[in-house]
């Protein structure tokens, strides 16, 4: 798609383990062109779903999330100990959600 081949930065979630579509091709796809990623973080209070968009290693290795501890939904977040670079308003160009709950209709 065109918006994702112009985009410099990528927001994209990381997928639970069963029943969502996989992003991890995607993901890893985003870090080799050399874009800015980034991934959500919900922390603890999921009752608020609080949510902060965290820029991703620009290390180039496609599944650097695969060592990350899991939140409630086995999901990889962040380590305690990761420097937290956190998304600003502007900072994102395109941002890529797996849904479960849609089809061709919407």
């Amino acid at each position: 798609m065109d918006c994702y081949q112009q985009a410099t930065s990528v927001s994209m979630f990381l997928s639970m383990p069963a029943g969502e579509i996989n992003t991890d091709a995607a993901l890893g796809n985003a870090i080799v062109a050399k874009k800015t990623v980034y991934v959500p973080e919900v922390g603890t209070n999921f009752e608020q779903a609080d949510m902060e968009m965290i820029r991703c290693p620009s290390n180039g290795v496609p599944d650097f999330h695969k060592s990350w501890p899991t939140n409630k939904w086995k999901i990889p977040e962040p380590p305690a100990d990761y420097e937290r670079i956190f998304a600003k308003p502007g900072d994102l160009d395109l941002m890529i959600v797996p849904g479960l709950a849609f089809d061709e209709n919407g």
